[in-house]
Protein backbone atom coordinates (compact mmCIF):
# COMPACT_ATOMS: atom_id res chain seq x y z
CA UNK A 1 0.00 0.00 0.00
CA UNK A 2 1.15 3.56 -0.88
CA UNK A 3 1.98 5.42 2.47
CA UNK A 4 2.61 9.39 2.65
CA UNK A 5 6.17 9.68 3.68
CA UNK A 6 5.29 11.81 6.83
CA UNK A 7 4.44 10.67 10.03
CA UNK A 8 4.12 12.59 13.22
CA UNK A 9 5.21 10.13 15.99
CA UNK A 10 4.59 11.00 19.74
CA UNK A 11 7.41 9.92 22.67
CA UNK A 12 6.96 9.90 26.78
CA UNK A 13 10.54 9.88 28.79
CA UNK A 14 11.58 10.24 31.92
CA UNK A 15 14.41 11.67 31.00
CA UNK A 16 15.74 15.61 31.64
CA UNK A 17 15.63 17.79 28.70
CA UNK A 18 19.47 17.84 28.78
CA UNK A 19 20.01 14.45 28.82
CA UNK A 20 17.57 13.48 26.02
CA UNK A 21 19.90 16.74 24.18
CA UNK A 22 23.09 14.70 25.21
CA UNK A 23 21.30 11.56 23.70
CA UNK A 24 20.92 13.42 20.30
CA UNK A 25 24.13 15.02 20.54
CA UNK A 26 26.03 11.62 20.78
CA UNK A 27 24.40 10.31 17.23
CA UNK A 28 24.97 13.72 15.94
CA UNK A 29 27.77 15.56 13.08
CA UNK A 30 26.47 19.30 14.77
CA UNK A 31 26.07 22.14 12.23
CA UNK A 32 26.66 24.44 14.71
CA UNK A 33 30.50 22.79 15.29
CA UNK A 34 31.12 22.66 11.36
CA UNK A 35 30.46 19.03 11.41
CA UNK A 36 33.30 18.22 13.59
CA UNK A 37 33.80 15.13 15.28
CA UNK A 38 34.73 15.50 18.51
CA UNK A 39 35.30 11.59 19.41
CA UNK A 40 35.68 7.96 18.04
CA UNK A 41 31.89 7.18 18.08
CA UNK A 42 29.82 6.26 15.15
CA UNK A 43 27.50 9.31 14.04
CA UNK A 44 24.24 8.35 12.29
CA UNK A 45 23.07 11.75 11.35
CA UNK A 46 23.92 15.48 10.47
CA UNK A 47 21.91 17.78 11.76
CA UNK A 48 21.57 21.01 14.86
CA UNK A 49 20.20 20.21 18.42
CA UNK A 50 19.30 22.42 21.30
CA UNK A 51 17.24 21.89 24.02
CA UNK A 52 14.03 22.84 22.53
CA UNK A 53 14.50 20.20 19.72
CA UNK A 54 16.32 18.30 16.64
CA UNK A 55 16.38 18.58 12.94
CA UNK A 56 18.55 15.59 11.90
CA UNK A 57 19.76 14.19 8.20
CA UNK A 58 20.11 10.24 8.05
CA UNK A 59 23.91 10.08 6.98
CA UNK A 60 25.02 6.25 8.32
CA UNK A 61 21.74 4.21 9.13
CA UNK A 62 19.75 2.42 5.81
CA UNK A 63 17.12 1.36 8.30
CA UNK A 64 16.41 4.87 9.45
CA UNK A 65 13.93 7.54 7.46
CA UNK A 66 16.57 9.87 5.90
CA UNK A 67 14.68 12.62 7.93
CA UNK A 68 13.93 13.21 11.39
CA UNK A 69 12.56 16.50 13.44
CA UNK A 70 12.03 16.31 17.00
CA UNK A 71 10.31 18.78 19.23
CA UNK A 72 10.83 18.90 23.08
CA UNK A 73 8.21 19.55 25.76
CA UNK A 74 8.07 19.07 29.46
CA UNK A 75 9.17 19.71 32.39
CA UNK A 76 11.54 17.79 35.01
CA UNK A 77 11.61 14.30 34.23
CA UNK A 78 7.76 14.09 32.80
CA UNK A 79 9.36 14.75 28.88
CA UNK A 80 7.50 14.54 26.12
CA UNK A 81 8.87 14.63 22.35
CA UNK A 82 7.21 15.28 19.05
CA UNK A 83 9.01 13.27 16.25
CA UNK A 84 8.73 14.01 12.44
CA UNK A 85 9.56 11.11 10.61
CA UNK A 86 10.02 12.20 6.93
CA UNK A 87 10.85 10.78 3.47
CA UNK A 88 12.16 14.28 1.99
CA UNK A 89 13.36 17.25 3.73
CA UNK A 90 9.78 18.91 3.17
CA UNK A 91 6.48 18.11 2.35
CA UNK A 92 6.07 21.16 -0.45
CA UNK A 93 8.47 18.76 -2.59
CA UNK A 94 6.51 15.58 -2.45
CA UNK A 95 3.36 17.74 -2.97
CA UNK A 96 5.49 19.30 -6.12
CA UNK A 97 5.76 15.55 -7.04
CA UNK A 98 1.85 15.00 -7.10
CA UNK A 99 0.79 18.29 -8.71
CA UNK A 100 3.46 17.35 -11.31
CA UNK A 101 2.24 14.14 -12.27
CA UNK A 102 -1.13 14.99 -12.03
CA UNK A 103 -0.10 17.99 -14.63
CA UNK A 104 1.62 15.59 -17.23
CA UNK A 105 -1.54 13.68 -16.41
CA UNK A 106 -3.87 16.01 -17.38
CA UNK A 107 -2.10 16.95 -20.53
CA UNK A 108 -1.76 13.03 -21.69
CA UNK A 109 -5.83 12.84 -21.42
CA UNK A 110 -6.31 16.52 -23.11
CA UNK A 111 -4.23 15.14 -25.89
CA UNK A 112 -5.91 11.38 -26.03
CA UNK A 113 -9.40 13.40 -26.00
CA UNK A 114 -8.25 15.54 -28.98
CA UNK A 115 -6.27 13.25 -31.16
CA UNK A 116 -7.24 9.52 -29.82
CA UNK A 117 -4.80 6.41 -29.32
CA UNK A 118 -2.30 7.97 -32.13
CA UNK A 119 -1.62 10.77 -29.48
CA UNK A 120 1.72 8.91 -28.89
CA UNK A 121 2.81 9.42 -32.17
CA UNK A 122 2.95 13.07 -30.81
CA UNK A 123 6.02 14.38 -29.15
CA UNK A 124 4.66 16.42 -26.61
CA UNK A 125 2.29 13.57 -25.56
CA UNK A 126 5.02 10.93 -25.40
CA UNK A 127 6.66 13.29 -23.49
CA UNK A 128 4.17 13.91 -20.98
CA UNK A 129 3.38 10.39 -20.73
CA UNK A 130 6.94 9.26 -20.14
CA UNK A 131 7.21 11.89 -17.49
CA UNK A 132 3.98 10.60 -16.00
CA UNK A 133 5.36 7.28 -15.29
CA UNK A 134 8.63 8.81 -14.34
CA UNK A 135 6.74 10.68 -11.78
CA UNK A 136 4.71 8.02 -10.68
CA UNK A 137 7.08 5.47 -9.99
CA UNK A 138 9.63 7.78 -8.20
CA UNK A 139 6.39 8.45 -5.56
CA UNK A 140 5.56 4.87 -5.35
CA UNK A 141 9.01 4.04 -4.51
CA UNK A 142 9.30 6.57 -1.94
CA UNK A 143 6.38 5.69 -0.35
CA UNK A 144 7.24 2.05 -0.43
CA UNK A 145 10.80 2.96 1.12
CA UNK A 146 9.38 4.92 3.68
CA UNK A 147 7.37 2.26 4.55
CA UNK A 148 9.77 -0.05 4.85
CA UNK A 149 11.77 2.31 7.32
CA UNK A 150 9.48 3.56 9.26
CA UNK A 151 9.52 0.93 12.29
CA UNK A 152 12.55 0.42 12.31
CA UNK A 153 13.23 4.10 12.72
CA UNK A 154 10.28 4.52 16.08
CA UNK A 155 12.32 1.44 17.19
CA UNK A 156 15.95 3.14 16.69
CA UNK A 157 14.67 6.80 18.82
CA UNK A 158 12.88 4.50 21.08
CA UNK A 159 15.71 3.01 22.35
CA UNK A 160 17.96 5.56 21.84
CA UNK A 161 15.68 8.12 24.23
CA UNK A 162 14.36 5.06 26.59
CA UNK A 163 10.89 6.31 25.42
CA UNK A 164 7.56 4.78 25.43
CA UNK A 165 5.76 5.00 22.37
CA UNK A 166 2.15 7.21 23.18
CA UNK A 167 -0.72 9.20 21.54
CA UNK A 168 -1.29 12.65 21.43
CA UNK A 169 -3.89 12.91 23.52
CA UNK A 170 -1.99 11.23 26.05
CA UNK A 171 0.06 14.26 26.61
CA UNK A 172 -1.35 16.71 29.36
CA UNK A 173 -3.01 19.82 27.93
CA UNK A 174 -0.51 22.22 28.99
CA UNK A 175 2.61 20.44 27.23
CA UNK A 176 0.95 20.53 23.90
CA UNK A 177 1.38 23.32 20.88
Amino acid sequence: MLKLPFRNIYFSTHKTRKEIEELIVSQTFLSDANYKKPDENTRNFYGSVNSEGFTLQNINNPKIVPFAEGIIFGVGHEMYIQLKLKGLRSLRIYLLLIILTLSSFGILLFQLSLVGVSVFNNIPALFAFIITLLLLFQIIKLGKLYAALEPSSINYFRGLLEAELIVKKDIPAVFKS
